[in-house]
């Protein structure tokens, strides 16, 4: 299959948008968005995600210093486009601070996860990040997610609680 027919059919499944920040050899942060996140393990809490392996400070994600996911809300998608570029400061013009071990956290998501490198895993032109959760917090409980759905931001229609979800 060639690569845009498989983006396209990709485009297909609704994704959450999530930043990815971490600290760079420079004890500078680095960032950027994402869409591949997803749950892996509840014991150990496991996450992953993939990261194009020519991005700029991949080694800062998979360093010992850890990193942090934020989930974004359904009107910072300002804040994923700036994160998606490939810019040198991606954070001098949103509000941000940093947590007890000094990873970069975006204020006003709708909630964040801190973690550390667990593994990683070469596959085709990424590779797949599979970190241990070791903190959380939700931030905006009631707000709904910014989406990602072919190949253009979107959002909730309605919300559907099921007593017994997938």
């Amino acid at each position: 299959m060639d690569s845009e027919q498989f983006k396209k059919i990709c485009g297909q499944f609704a994704t959450g948008v999530a930043i990815i920040t971490a600290q760079n050899h420079a004890d500078k942060p680095v960032g950027l968005t994402i869409n591949s996140f997803a749950s892996v393990s509840l014991n150990p809490a496991l996450i992953s995600v993939c990261l194009d392996k020519k991005i700029n400070n991949l080694d800062a994600f998979t360093s010992d210093k850890g990193f942090a996911i934020q989930f974004l809300a359904h009107d910072q998608h300002a804040i994923s486009a700036r994160f998606a570029q490939t810019e040198a400061d991606k954070f001098s013009t949103i509000n941000w601070q940093q947590d007890d071990s000094s990873l970069p956290l975006i204020e006003n998501v709708i909630g964040y996860m801190l973690c550390q490198a667990y593994h990683h895993i070469e596959a085709g032109d990424h590779m797949i990040l599979i970190g241990k959760a070791l903190k959380s917090q939700i931030l905006r409980p009631t707000t709904p997610p910014l989406l990602y759905f072919r190949g253009a931001y979107a959002q909730m229609q309605a919300f559907v609680k099921t007593e017994n979800p997938a």
